[in-house]
């Protein structure tokens, strides 16, 4: 792909962003590149992805288009530790919600070839280094400033293409009425997609 269409693309993604606790993409950059990535053309694919979330936590992660592969051994082990440390508390089971993600990929780039710090996240982390050990409770405050701020999570990768992705929350009482929810729930973001997919021009697969 030439330079001038690779800077149009970088341009109009936040892909200098890391991932926020919160599942979020972070406001600010943190890392400066060796150099511009090169993105690299993928053969056209079309794929779908059922995923079932029951805290806000996880439905960031589908949001930002972070979790769609239950099957990448990395990244489910790198959100293990992230909800180790920020969400293990806790939470009401009698409500998902099912998202149905369709996506067509075209493109990838490498994000892993890190110069350096941004300036202003460096000045964050000396910050943090001043209170350490001294003060460890100033410095673990400034450190989960920074993991809110710049973010926690920093992925290797970042495929390009279209997404579509329609979400459907269910509430149940007991297990029985949870796999009819589910049934309910796949049939319906299942039609939603098919309506969809007619609306833009291509077939739901």
């Amino acid at each position: 792909m030439d330079q001038e269409l690779t800077e149009n693309i970088l341009k109009n993604i936040r892909w200098r962003n890391g991932i926020l606790p919160s599942g979020e993409l972070a406001e600010e950059p943190c890392f400066v590149q060796q150099e511009m990535p090169t993105i690299r053309l993928l053969a056209e694919d079309q794929s779908k992805s059922l995923v079932v979330t029951q805290s806000n936590w996880t439905s960031n992660l589908v949001d930002s288009g972070i979790l769609w592969n239950l099957d990448d051994d990395t990244t489910m082990h790198a959100l293990a530790e992230c909800y180790l440390l920020f969400h293990c508390t806790p939470q009401q089971l009698f409500q998902k919600s099912l998202h149905l993600i369709h996506f067509e990929t075209c493109a990838w780039f490498p994000v892993h070839h890190i110069l350096r710090t941004t300036t202003k996240f460096q000045r964050a982390l000396d910050t943090m280094l001043r209170y350490w050990p001294t003060q460890p409770t100033s410095a673990w405050h400034q450190l989960c400033h920074i993991w809110h701020t710049f973010g926690f999570l920093w992925p290797q990768k970042i495929i390009l293409g279209q997404k579509q992705h329609i979400q459907k929350s269910y509430q149940y009482t007991n297990e029985a009425e949870r796999l009819y929810r589910l049934r309910i729930a796949k049939d319906e973001v299942a039609s939603q997609l098919v309506r969809k997919g007619k609306s833009l021009g291509f077939l739901a697969i």
